[in-house]
């Protein structure tokens, strides 16, 4: 998306919503940048997987203790985060079910999708191909949507932070529902 369209964008946002207004003014233009170049899909997926149901925060400190695992890579290459043991992946605080999650992703990663593959695909049918891997949900992909595709028309409905904004935007007593 380039500077013109994100401006164009936001003006449209601002007429059809002026609580907007402060929240661009304060924040300036959307800089929603996709990690075209720095990241894999398998990479994207991965990280997303650390930030499923808990705080970015939180998702953060467990990814750098995970990643600290392989301190000669990148990123943890699929081939050693497979082998990983359960006392391995807990003991950077990683769930047994996010493990499972991993190492399912690890084991599909011949199989995974490049993101130039996924550039011509819609956003279902993306859900429908990547979902086919043990938790990987519609937020999970959504996440790669919007930080690996940069395709800024996706409205995560499931994203906790999402609706944390709008129950702030909209002064309400509790997070809205989809």
């Amino acid at each position: 998306m380039t500077h013109d369209q994100i401006l164009v964008a936001q003006a449209h946002l601002a007429k059809a919503e002026p609580r907007f207004i402060p929240l661009i003014e304060r924040h300036g233009p959307c800089v929603l940048v996709g990690h075209r170049e720095s990241r894999t899909v398998f990479e994207t997926l991965l990280r997303s997987i650390f930030a499923q149901q808990i705080s970015q925060a939180a998702a953060e400190s467990i990814r750098k203790r995970f990643y600290a695992l392989f301190p000669d890579h990148t990123y943890p290459p699929p081939e050693l985060v497979a082998n990983l043991t359960d006392e391995e992946f807990r003991a950077t605080g990683v769930s047994r079910p996010k493990a499972g999650y991993m190492r399912d992703l690890a084991a599909r990663v011949e199989t995974l999708p490049r993101a130039e593959d996924l550039e011509h695909l819609t956003d279902d049918e993306i859900v429908d191909q990547l979902s086919q891997v043990r938790g990987i949900g519609r937020w999970t992909v959504e996440m790669l949507l919007l930080f690996k595709l940069g395709r800024p028309d996706v409205l995560p409905l499931d994203d906790i932070a999402m609706l944390e904004g709008a129950r702030r935007l909209y002064g309400l007593e509790k997070r809205p529902t989809k």
